[in-house]
């Protein structure tokens, strides 16, 4: 079925509460129609998204802490390796709780973060880190600077419109600079076979937080559309696979966590033997078969 709304139109791969998603003809991207409001999102971010009580997700980060430096670490030293010397300058949309910064602080890099989360923003600045609460725009854009790196951690999904946000994007890169972008790998092969096969409702469809599904084919598209060259590709764990073999952590999300610390406990000991290159190219093998959870993409300011 083709479904049309304002400027934007194509085939409905899936409807949810009352909207769809569609794989826009127009954005080159499956994303929901109608879009959600600016405004109400602003106010689903600013004040609810991390809900009343943040000390369950600030938990979640120090259990994980191990593993979001291994991974984190990853990142950085990628890219080291892509620019010069000099240019140690990032900025973090979507900063969250500031443990990216936190790693990038420890490495000697400048950091500045924006998070629209009151309370994110706050427990991140009362840990010496410099993080402007707002949405990033082109004011913002504009009255911040430029920056060689700009990274992106689950952010480009909940944007209403992300052709304009990476326009915005590019003019806070530096000549050559880097863009860094991890989203979720959507309608992917495996969560095709699980809802096709296995009986499985779509679960990776949010329309309350999500907003844009990218996958390996349309996110690089995007980027090269709108002057930027890809210059790696990665992925991080294929989270399906539990499901595969029958953990079904969709309808009993308390196994959710135990699955993820299966999958910790697998990267973090490739790590600690001294074989984090395996564990690396086991990762971009997934994403050169567009599989993994995310897809996971460096990108160069063309």
């Amino acid at each position: 079925m083709i479904v049309c709304w304002s400027r934007h139109s194509g085939e409905s791969v899936e409807e949810s509460e009352s909207v769809h998603v569609i794989h826009c003809t127009a954005c080159g991207f499956k994303h929901l129609v109608p879009i959600p409001e600016t405004e109400r999102l602003h106010e689903l971010y600013t004040h609810h998204y991390h809900g009343r009580d943040i000390s369950p997700a600030v938990r979640k980060i120090e259990e994980d802490w191990e593993w979001l430096k291994l991974t984190y670490h990853d990142r950085f030293d990628l890219f080291e390796q892509l620019l010069p010397s000099g240019r140690r300058r990032l900025l973090d949309i979507g900063s969250g709780f500031g443990a990216f910064l936190l790693c990038g602080a420890e490495r000697g890099w400048e950091v500045l973060g924006v998070e629209p989360s009151l309370p994110a923003s706050e427990y991140a600045r009362s840990r010496g880190l410099n993080v402007v609460q707002g949405f990033y725009d082109g004011k913002m854009a504009e009255r911040l600077g430029t920056f060689d790196v700009v990274h992106l951690d689950h952010v480009l999904e909940h944007i209403p419109n992300p052709i304009q946000f990476l326009e915005w994007i590019r003019s806070s890169l530096t000549p050559g600079g880097l863009l860094f972008l991890t989203v979720p790998n959507d309608f992917n092969p495996f969560q095709k076979t699980l809802a096709e096969t296995c009986g499985y409702r779509p679960w990776w469809v949010i329309p309350k937080h999500h907003i844009n599904y990218f996958d390996f084919d349309t996110l690089p598209a995007l980027l090269e559309r709108h002057g930027f060259e890809v210059v790696a590709k990665e992925t991080s764990f294929p989270m399906e696979l539990f499901l595969l073999m029958g953990i079904n952590y969709v309808d009993e999300p308390r196994l959710g966590r135990e699955c993820h610390e299966r999958r910790k406990r697998l990267e973090i000991t490739l790590y600690r033997s001294g074989r984090n290159e395996v564990r690396r190219n086991l990762l971009r093998s997934f994403a050169q078969n567009g599989l993994g959870r995310d897809v996971v993409v460096y990108a160069r300011k063309t």
